[in-house]
C-alpha cells in the first residue's frame, strides 16, 4: 500500500513572506533581502536626483520661483517614498518579516501624503510655477523607470 500523502497548508505568514521574497527578487534582482532594500532606497535617490535636475533646469529659465516650485513638487514625491522605504525595510528585519497588509497599509499612507503635500504646497506657496511643479512631481515619479532600465 503506497504511503499516504502528507498534505500541508501554508499559514498566512508562509505564504506573506513566499510573496515578500517575489516582490523583493523583483525589485532587487536575483540577490532578493538586503539588496531588494538598496533598491528601493536607490530609487528614492533617484527621485531626488531627478527633482534637483529640473530644480536647476527651471531656475534659469523661470527663475527662483520656478525652481523652489520643482523643489517642493519632487519633494511631495521622494519624502512620502523615503518613509515608505523606511518603514518596509524595519518591517523586513523583524523575525516574523512583513506582511502583505504592511506593504498595501504603507502604499495607501504613501499616495495620501504625497496628495496632501500637494494640496499643502498649493494652498500655502503663494508663487507655485504649476509647469515646474508638475514636472518635477512626473520626473520624480518616473524615477522607476530610470532604475529599471539602468539595472
Amino acid at each position: 500500500m503506497p504511503a499516504p500523502l502528507e498534505s500541508r497548508a501554508f499559514t498566512e505568514n508562509e505564504a506573506t513572506q513566499d510573496e515578500a521574497t517575489r516582490v523583493a527578487h523583483a525589485l532587487g534582482g536575483e540577490s532578493a533581502g538586503r539588496s531588494g532594500r538598496m533598491s528601493m532606497f536607490r530609487i528614492v535617490g533617484l527621485q531626488i536626483l531627478a527633482t534637483a535636475i529640473v530644480s536647476l533646469a527651471a531656475w534659469p529659465l523661470g527663475g527662483s520661483a520656478a525652481a523652489v516650485s520643482a523643489l517642493l513638487g519632487g519633494a511631495a514625491c521622494f519624502v512620502p517614498n523615503g518613509m515608505f522605504a523606511l518603514r518596509l525595510a524595519l518591517a523586513g528585519r523583524r523575525p516574523q518579516g512583513t506582511s502583505a497588509a504592511t506593504f498595501f497599509v504603507g502604499e495607501f499612507v504613501k499616495v495620501g501624503s504625497t496628495i496632501g503635500l500637494l494640496a499643502l504646497i498649493a494652498w500655502t506657496y503663494r508663487d507655485v510655477v504649476w509647469l515646474a511643479l508638475i514636472v518635477a512631481v512626473i520626473a520624480a515619479l518616473k524615477s522607476y523607470v530610470t532604475a529599471f532600465l539602468w539595472r
